[in-house]
């Protein structure tokens, strides 16, 4: 069945004019609510919803994510078995008691 719905916005995006203001907000308080975000914009003279600025701001946030980086791990001899033992006075497994070690690093 083919699709009907508009590629085009119809409106102009009220948020184009104020994303660089929300964006030096989010950037000097990153721990700061989108609901604090739209009052500063409103008192500004946004006049955009509260529901727009939360969409933006996941979008924001789905372009921002990267790639994970990984480092090459080297393994320097001996440094895996470097430590001492010690004895314990034993391990309880189904109230039996088991002699124990313990690796020290």
């Amino acid at each position: 069945m083919p699709s009907y719905g508009r590629k085009f916005s119809t409106r102009v995006d009220p948020f184009i004019d104020y994303q660089q203001q929300a964006q030096a907000l989010i950037e000097s308080k990153p721990d700061i609510d989108m609901k604090e975000v739209s009052e500063r914009l409103q008192a500004n003279g946004y006049t955009g919803s509260y529901r727009t600025l939360c969409r933006k701001r996941k979008l924001g946030r789905q372009k921002s994510k990267h790639e994970p980086v990984y480092f090459e791990r080297a393994k320097l001899p001996g440094y895996v078995m470097e430590g001492d033992f010690t004895e314990l006075a034993g391990v309880s497994i189904g109230r039996k008691l088991y002699p124990s070690r313990m690796r020290i690093p």
